[in-house]
């Protein structure tokens, strides 16, 4: 091939991975408007992309992300994008099996935060919360450690001294949310309960129209986040869900904590602590 020749098509892929690379979650309309390539071409792309294994789209928002794979081109990724990279398809999994939805959320500055969510694929609409989640944006969305059954999860499971730079940080927060961290003896008894029960219940009073069960992501000593089994209160008894559906929950997080190990997926040190006492 002649030196002032290229492949146009490779051109324009390399200038797609290029963006979302920098911009790691891109809706069609930007990366449209970014490269100037036709929404028709760009859709191709992405299909051929994400059938090589380089892009992946979100289930929750339908943004276009970037792989772990790639790492190999130079890229780079954070832990809680690779992790809710190799759990998305366990959670779909999951959502076909259990028939209700599930979110994966980690850890991040005195909240439990969804970095993805089986929500919103058919037939499943549920919402986040008050506020309507295409509004705030699904994926981000912060849930208190001592009211959710994520962070009680969390909570009940993560190393001691995790745990308790956590709850100091959490009684001197000014989040209404976090009060409960102020009763030490029972946020004591809650956790130990948790421990017993083997899985995480949201607060009675928190979110009321859903009900959940949460259980940890195990690895290294750690814990990588927590996914959770949500339904509508008034659809079935609590009772009724554990005993048909906790362990399979358990083996999904199992499933997850796997393939982190095998991808090389951990919480960094400097970004998994981050206790800190955040005003509203």
């Amino acid at each position: 091939m002649a030196d002032d020749k290229t492949v146009r098509a490779l051109t324009r892929g390399l200038a797609v991975l290029e963006v979302l690379n920098h911009e790691r979650a891109c809706a069609l309309k930007h990366l449209h408007a970014t490269t100037g390539i036709a929404k028709p071409t760009l859709l191709r792309l992405l299909r051929t992309l994400a059938a090589a294994g380089y892009v992946r789209r979100g289930m929750v928002d339908g943004l276009y992300r970037p792989t772990v794979n790639m790492r190999r081109l130079g890229g780079d990724m954070d832990a809680d994008a690779r992790l809710a990279e190799v759990a998305a398809p366990i959670l779909d999994d999951l959502r076909g099996v259990l028939g209700w939805p599930s979110d994966l959320a980690v850890y991040h500055r005195l909240a439990m935060e969804i970095v993805e969510s089986s929500r919103f694929r058919k037939p499943f609409d549920l919402p986040f919360g008050i506020m309507p989640a295409r509004e705030r944006g699904p994926l981000s969305y912060r849930v208190p450690m001592l009211l959710s059954g994520l962070g009680r999860a969390y909570l009940a499971f993560c190393p001691t001294a995790e745990r308790r730079e956590i709850l100091a940080a959490l009684a001197i927060s000014a989040e209404p949310n976090d009060r409960l961290a102020r009763d030490p003896k029972r946020v004591e008894a809650i956790l130990d309960t948790t421990r017993g029960q083997r899985h995480g219940r949201r607060d009675p009073a928190y979110m009321n129209e859903l009900n959940a069960i949460a259980v940890p992501i195990r690895g290294d000593g750690n814990v990588l986040g927590c996914i959770n089994l949500l339904w509508p209160s008034a659809a079935h008894r609590l009772a009724d869900m554990i005993d048909a559906h906790l362990p399979r929950l358990w083996s999904a997080a199992d499933e997850i904590a796997k393939a982190a190990a095998e991808h090389g997926i951990a919480r960094p040190q400097s970004t998994k602590r981050q206790a800190v006492a955040i005003s509203p």
